[in-house]
């Protein structure tokens, strides 16, 4: 018998995200935590939620930023961190290839 015990988001939408308006970054914050809560709502046990952060996600314009959502001051990665039960980082990126 298997069971499902979490579910991992990999959020690949955010890093066009990044140097928007606050209230686009927080619209999207909104829509994760909706992931959370929904989550919550598991009947017999709990269902963990894992998020995948890109590593640039706390610049704005390639500067720390950090903004107000839920009454708090932060980066949209400690933002996120706070949502989750648990995160990663994607520390990937696209190498040139020099002859």
């Amino acid at each position: 018998m298997h069971k499902i015990d979490g579910v991992a988001v990999n959020n690949e939408h955010f890093s066009s995200l990044v140097n928007t308006a606050d209230n686009v970054k927080i619209d999207h914050l909104n829509k994760l935590d909706e992931i959370r809560t929904e989550a919550a709502k598991q009947v017999g046990g709990t269902l963990f939620t894992h998020f995948s952060l890109g590593w640039f996600w706390y610049k704005m314009n390639g500067i720390p930023y950090s903004f107000d959502w839920n009454g708090n001051s932060r980066t949209a990665s400690e933002h996120m961190i706070t949502i989750f039960d648990s995160v990663d980082v994607q520390v990937g990126c696209v190498a040139e290839i020099r002859s």
